[in-house]
């Protein structure tokens, strides 16, 4: 058997030369590729965000909707506007807008709506003893559902909320929440997922006999501290009382 020469072995074997050049031309090959797909990548998640971002906006749009066209509309007094903190006093505050929307549900109750603050355990608690003391039946209003998945003592705020009150007031002076009666969310935390919601009120409107109809609401739904979709919608209250 012939063997192979030095002359044939070379033409076989890559030479440390050959080999740097073979590595540099991968690595300019690879560091192109992801040029290329970090961008297209890129792109895919920020409309995937976006998509996600409208389907909630859109979602707390038509819920709170149908919120508000349950309203008892008597007089001017049954809607307002407040922030955390004053929600309780409309009077604490001069600006037209803010983060908080109260409304008559009925004679006896109203309703506030917000995303920037937690439902209380406080709130919890008070209900579940008024609960066992007056009826017995625990399992009959939506806080305990609430609290009984909730691994926090508060339920988490960045969600849209709705609290329910015994009231004074309304019609001519302003619906005062005055006894906590329930709370519930709308949504399940996995509708949200990575997003949190803002809510801002303002701009009350009046009809001609100077009654509540509608409000303007900005939806804002953020991913961690960026907005990623702003959603503006109004709300029409129910038909005033006669």
């Amino acid at each position: 058997m012939k063997k192979l020469g030095r002359k044939n072995r070379s033409k076989i074997a890559m030479t440390l030369v050959e080999l740097v050049v073979a590595m540099a031309l991968t690595s300019l090959f690879a560091t192109a590729c992801v040029m290329l797909i970090y961008p297209i990548e890129k792109i895919y998640t920020t409309t995937t965000d976006l998509a996600r971002a409208q389907l909630i906006a859109d979602t707390v749009a038509d819920s709170l909707r149908k919120e508000c066209a349950s309203a008892y509309i008597e007089g001017e007094g049954d809607v307002w506007i407040g922030e955390v903190g004053n929600a309780v006093n409309p009077a604490a505050s001069a600006d037209p807008s803010g983060s908080v929307l109260v409304f008559r549900k009925n004679k006896s109750y109203c309703e506030t709506i917000y995303a920037n603050d937690v439902v209380p355990k406080t709130a919890y608690d008070t209900l579940k003893a008024d609960s066992e003391l007056v009826d017995g039946n625990v399992s009959s209003r939506a806080i305990f559902r609430l609290f009984a998945s909730a691994n926090n003592p508060d339920i988490e705020k960045d969600y849209v909320h709705f609290g329910y009150y015994k009231s004074d007031g309304g019609k001519t002076t302003p619906v005062i929440p005055s006894e906590y009666y329930d709370f519930t969310n709308p949504f399940t935390s996995a509708t949200y997922r990575e997003y949190k919601v803002a809510l801002t009120f303002s701009g009350i409107g009046l009809d001609q006999d100077d009654k509540p109809s509608y409000v303007l609401c900005q939806i804002d739904i953020k991913k961690g501290e960026e907005i990623v979709y702003t959603r503006n919608t109004v709300l029409c209250f129910a038909a005033p009382v006669q």
